[in-house]
């Protein structure tokens, strides 16, 4: 929905605001019900949330003063169909693996070569959660030929995301282990040979991550200056100059690292270097 609404108090100030909500909700169960799951994605949103506001002033005939201000934000994100539901420890004693029940809910995903993979989505959950400030600033002056505009702004980006996997787990039976000696591995057989795998538990990968959250941040800061010069009536130069400062990407608690090789180490950030 939208929402917008104008007001002039005088003939030299006027304003608006607008507000506009947005929701997107899908649920996909896979391809298999039940706790057996099919890799399906689950219950997908995306509820979006915008608000911007401005004001106008004409301090006189040769003088305009212009503001504004935007926000944005949304909880996208996607959860298992079982989401909450009991853990891996709860249904088969199987210890290791997370019991908080913002994680819990179906199986660990099982990847079989020709088959749909079994279990939930290795990925699920996850989701992206951005928030954006953005004030500007703007003015505008007429001096004989001369436009002069001059302009400031500021953004503020913020993003919390989930966005490692697999944080149930993910067992990967492609080892072919269960083919007999003297047998050829053909496209047309070697879904069989990886079934058989999954039914004896002779997985040859296993993947399982620590869940934890990210707190993206970014700043940017915008200035320019422009003249419009009218030389004459047929010619016109428009003349500025406009500054651009984005910062990079960096973590709200300085939860950075990197591999060193030359160390065999990781390396944890402390504020004002990468290094430990």
């Amino acid at each position: 929905g939208d929402f917008k609404l104008d007001h002039y108090f005088s003939q030299k100030l006027r304003a608006f605001a607008r507000y506009d909500q947005s929701q997107f909700n899908v649920f996909d169960p896979g391809l298999i019900s039940g706790l057996a799951g099919g890799n399906g994605n689950g219950t997908q949103i995306v509820p979006i949330i915008a608000f911007a506001t401005g004001m106008t002033l004409a301090v006189n005939d040769r003088t305009l003063v212009e503001a504004g201000f935007g926000y944005s934000q949304s909880d996208a994100g996607k959860s298992p169909p079982l989401a909450g539901g009991p853990s891996m420890y709860d249904l088969f004693g199987i210890p290791g693996l997370p019991t908080d029940p913002a994680y819990t809910g179906g199986i660990s995903s099982e990847t079989l070569l020709g088959f749909t993979a079994l279990g939930r989505q290795a990925t699920s959950p996850q989701f992206q959660h951005p928030k954006l400030f953005d004030p500007k600033v703007g003015a505008t002056r007429v001096i004989g030929a001369h436009t002069l505009k001059a302009g400031l702004e500021y953004q503020w980006l913020g993003v919390r995301t989930l966005d490692v996997n697999p944080i149930l787990g993910r067992d990967v039976y492609t080892g072919l282990f269960t083919v007999p000696t003297g047998v050829t591995v053909t496209a047309a057989n070697q879904g069989l040979y990886s079934l058989a795998d999954f039914l004896y538990g002779a997985r040859n990968q296993y993947q399982l991550v620590n869940p934890g959250y990210v707190h993206h941040r970014q700043q940017a800061g915008f200035g320019y200056l422009q003249d419009d010069y009218k030389v004459s009536k047929s010619v016109t130069l428009n003349l500025g100059l406009r500054y651009e400062l984005v910062t990079p990407f960096y973590e709200r608690d300085n939860l950075l690292s990197n591999y060193d090789p030359a160390s065999n180490s990781i390396l944890l950030a402390k504020p004002g270097s990468i290094y430990d």
